[in-house]
């Protein structure tokens, strides 16, 4: 009879469902996320799924006509947050594997002014946040 269980165990267990990290964290971070963002979330991972930008953008109010739009970037591999913040009016959406593009709508803009000189460009592996025209001509 024994010899008959250990190879059904065996069998058994190798046929069972596995459970990933990454499995688990989706849904732990998700409910971390809208319950420090509010709900709807809209969630951007990154070209390799390393990191997911959350975005959470609240109402237009009457006595607030511009939207803030309020987002954090989810590190799944470190499994926290790793960046935190809002713009009003704005936008947010990845430049690349390791940066985001911050942009600010302006009030007003100027006839030698682009969308640039309102963007900024954070970068998550050092932590720091430069205006858009001075990443650019730093990466030239």
């Amino acid at each position: 009879m024994k010899k008959y269980i250990i190879p059904l165990l065996i069998l058994a267990s190798c046929n069972a469902p596995k459970v990933t990290g990454n499995a688990v964290n989706q849904s732990d971070y998700k409910k971390a996320v809208e319950k420090k963002l509010g709900t709807p979330v809209t969630y951007e991972a990154n070209e390799s799924n390393t990191r997911v930008l959350c975005i959470y953008e609240s109402e237009k109010k009457p006595e607030q006509p511009r939207n803030t739009v309020s987002f954090l970037v989810y590190d799944m591999e470190k499994s926290e947050i790793v960046y935190e913040s809002s713009v009003d009016g704005g936008s947010v959406s990845w430049y690349d594997e390791d940066r985001i593009e911050i942009f600010s709508t302006p009030g007003y803009v100027r006839s030698d002014q682009t969308n640039d000189d309102f963007a900024k460009i954070h970068d998550l592996t050092n932590g720091k946040t430069v205006p858009k025209k001075e990443y650019l001509k730093g990466s030239e």
